[in-house]
């Protein structure tokens, strides 16, 4: 169990560090044909709500691997669910907002 939390908490961080890159810098870490269907002047806030969705799945998996570790049930996945769902709002949200050319 301790490794499988340990690598859930790795893939978390780098959903978070992904994430904080694309927040931080501007569109480069997006894919190409991603960036494509972008308008110029929609990319950096476009890749901003990308940033954040990944930072708030990164946090959800890595929140229940901590979690894991020090306590068991199966109330403590909530805690993935609600990250992994606040996460993909804040793409739809970025994609249906900016992701088509204006």
């Amino acid at each position: 169990m301790l490794t499988e939390c340990i690598m859930m908490a790795i893939a978390g961080l780098i959903m978070i560090i992904v994430g904080i890159f694309s927040i931080s810098q501007d569109a480069f870490y997006l894919p190409w044909f991603t960036r494509s269907k972008v308008a110029d002047e929609h990319l950096n806030k476009y890749a901003n709500g990308m940033g954040a969705g990944s930072v708030f799945i990164g946090l959800g998996i890595t929140g229940t691997a901590i979690a894991r570790i020090f306590t068991s049930g199966e109330k403590i996945w909530l805690i993935a669910a609600a990250g992994c769902t606040a996460g993909l709002i804040v793409i739809a949200i970025s994609y249906f907002g900016y992701g088509k050319r204006h």
